[in-house]
């Protein structure tokens, strides 16, 4: 069996198990879609820290 195949047999199972498809899907929502469309910042930071403390102050305003 190749491995295309089995990854088709592994699906298939836990299609067959569960009764459902095994993988959730979503739709993005409108927040979603407008997040994906901006631009990606090259900025870095020192330490998680100082990204999380940026990301909150942000959330605050």
């Amino acid at each position: 069996m190749g491995r295309i195949d089995a990854y088709i047999r592994l699906f298939l199972t836990q299609v067959s198990l569960r009764q459902e498809f095994p993988i959730e899907l979503k739709i993005p929502n409108k927040v979603t879609l407008e997040a994906m469309k901006e631009n990606v910042t090259e900025k870095t930071y020192d330490s998680v820290d100082d990204l999380f403390n940026e990301v909150l102050s942000d959330a605050q305003h």
